[in-house]
């Protein structure tokens, strides 16, 4: 940094020092300051100064180029008087500089010093801010006679998001937006459109209204849409898509036909086909737009689900299998397949299905090897995502294995006295049956559960111990059939282990405030099992006593240590220590402003 001063050597009312500050940023921000006159040795200057260690009776704030705003002004004053204290003094001078540039938006402070009668100092710091961006303003203006979809100003607000109240105005930032405007608007098929935008300065100087005007222009319409996939000989008729000749483009159109096509495709069995991008094509001189979609058909896919319970119809097999809802192959499709169908038959009772899925594919497919994949096997189906597979014939088979049809009709808890079932019946995801069940979306008539939806509410439980201070317990799911075979019983059996007990509670990093005062704050925690839920009510505690003293800016984090465990004891001891961060300077309220209307 480099600091300037310029002072005038007499001493009569009229002296005033100079200081101006300037916000440059190349790697880091820094403060550069400069002056009229640079003094060769600070001891001279100290010497020279007049205003050197004089009570300071008065600061103002003059906003450069902007009309009196109360509450800036004040928050300005206050942060300048914390700083340079009740005493003149140049060093404290710059902090408040450097503190009142902290406070961002400011582009240059010029601060003079001036002698009173009374051989007092009055301080006065000139403050030009930088443009902030006010209110936001869109005007969209429609050519008469022309024919287009409706374009709102709220939508194309919506696409500015880098302009919004208080950002800092520059022009780059002005001109990307209105090309994020103009971009929106060529998806919406208005290529002729043109943006401008100008700025209106407010009264307070600081902020600028921005108005952009947009002019639409004529939308471009669909002069010809041409669809060639090779392998598919059937004609699309024009009357299944929403691009048509002498109808207006838009890009989400023309992404609804591309899902269009690929639906009439799938109805087909053609569920992989490869669609190249589309490429529509403007034409500036006629405003039209030409649009080719080319692709292959890929194989003809066969999907089947195989079960002893009641054939999955096409609908239902669309909603469950992604293969046919996203048209691929991909194995992890594959297999979300399985997982789903799974589901589908433990709603219906079947707890334990167990879904596998076979591939098949004529002619048959060879691995890196030029070795033939064997058809109606779980290999095959991962490679089908990465083959070329037009001109075959693949089938994916999904067998089910239903297993008994079952009604769960109690859940148990057995191993602690911690918990009861009624605590943790509403957060496993195990259901048992209830009458609702009859109604669809309703409840589970038979109870909804399954091998890995067990393991999660075991998982869930034994994090409800941890939290209990049964950090070590263990939980198994054990699963009963009643004699006649049709109901299911789940027993969730606790193995507790031992207690992880707070013996020390200690607090570091607390300068400001006693070690004693703030554990006299705390709830009693020595002798009580450990959980995060009292580990975090502490924290919280301790944060709010520090804001109530002032302390607005301290952080209290804290950490555990386990003390060694003796095999076979019931405890198991945990150190409990509160680190205070940040405590800095205690805040006091001097004054309160009140804006708004009257009256």
């Amino acid at each position: 940094m480099i600091f300037g001063m310029s002072s005038d050597l007499t001493t009569n009312a009229a002296d005033r020092v100079r200081m101006t500050g300037r916000v440059r940023s190349t790697a880091g921000k820094y403060l550069v300051f400069t002056s009229a006159l640079l003094f060769l040795f600070a001891s001279t200057v100290s010497a020279q100064n007049p205003y050197e260690k004089k009570a300071i009776s008065k600061i103002e704030i003059e906003l450069e180029g902007a009309a009196p705003n109360g509450q800036t002004v004040e928050q300005y004053r206050l942060t300048a008087r914390e700083e340079v204290g009740g005493f003149y003094s140049t060093p404290r001078i710059r902090d408040a500089i450097a503190a009142l540039y902290d406070k961002g938006l400011i582009e240059t402070i010029t601060v003079s010093a001036q002698l009173t009668p009374a051989d007092t100092v009055e301080l006065t710091f000139s403050i030009k801010r930088k443009t902030q961006v006010g209110r936001v303003e869109i005007v969209v203006i429609k050519p008469a006679g022309t024919v287009s979809d409706a374009v709102t100003e709220q939508e194309l607000l919506l696409k500015l998001n880098l302009v919004a109240p208080g950002t800092l105005l520059t022009e780059p930032l002005l001109q990307s937006n209105a090309d994020d405007i103009l971009i929106y608007l060529r998806e919406r098929g208005f290529y002729q459109s043109k943006v401008g935008f100008d700025r209106r300065p407010t009264a307070d100087g600081g902020e600028v209204g921005v108005k952009f005007t947009v002019t639409l222009g004529q939308q471009a319409t669909v002069s010809n849409f041409a669809i060639n996939v090779d392998g598919y000989a059937k004609p699309i008729a024009e009357r299944e898509l929403q691009l048509r000749k002498g109808r207006g483009y838009t890009g989400e159109r023309l992404v609804a036909d591309e899902a269009k096509i690929r639906e009439i495709l799938r109805k087909d069995d053609f569920l992989a086909p490869t669609l190249d991008k589309a490429r529509p094509r403007y034409n500036d001189e006629s405003n039209t737009i030409s649009i080719a979609i080319t692709g292959k058909v890929g194989p003809t896919v066969k999907v089947e689900v195989e079960s002893e319970a009641k054939k999955v119809g096409d609908s239902t097999q669309t909603r469950l299998l992604p293969i046919k809802r996203d048209a691929t192959l991909d194995y992890s499709a594959i297999i979300e397949g399985e997982r789903r169908l799974e589901s589908y038959y433990q709603e219906q009772g079947y707890f334990f299905a167990n879904v596998r899925s076979v591939c098949s594919a004529v002619p048959t497919i060879s691995d890196s090897e030029n070795l033939p994949l064997p058809n109606e096997s779980e290999l095959l189906c991962q490679f089908l995502g990465s083959e070329d597979l037009t001109g075959r014939s693949v089938a994916v088979n999904y067998r089910v294995e239903l297993g008994r049809r079952l009604t769960l009709t109690e859940l148990r808890l057995r191993g602690t006295d911690k918990l009861t079932i009624e605590d943790i019946r509403t957060v496993v995801k195990s259901q048992e049956a209830n009458l609702l069940g009859i109604i669809p979306y309703l409840g589970y008539g038979r109870g909804y559960t399954s091998k890995a939806i067990l393991q999660d509410d075991a998982n869930t439980i034994r994090a409800l111990m941890a939290e209990l201070g049964y950090r070590d317990a263990q939980v198994q799911a054990n699963e009963g059939v009643t004699l006649d075979g049709e109901e299911l019983i789940v027993t969730f059996v606790v193995d507790e282990g031992p207690a992880s007990v707070i013996s020390d509670i200690s607090i570091v990093g607390n300068k400001a405030i006693d070690t004693a005062t703030l554990l006299a704050e705390l709830p009693k925690l020595t002798g009580e099992n450990y959980s995060r839920a009292r580990q975090r009510n502490a924290e919280r505690k301790l944060r709010e006593f520090y804001s109530n003293q002032g302390y607005f800016d301290a952080r209290v984090v804290s950490e555990i240590t386990d003390e060694p465990f003796v095999e076979g004891a019931e405890k198991r001891g945990v150190k409990l220590e509160f680190k205070v961060k940040s405590e800095r300077r205690k805040v006091i309220i001097n004054r309160i402003l009140i804006n708004g209307l009257e009256k």
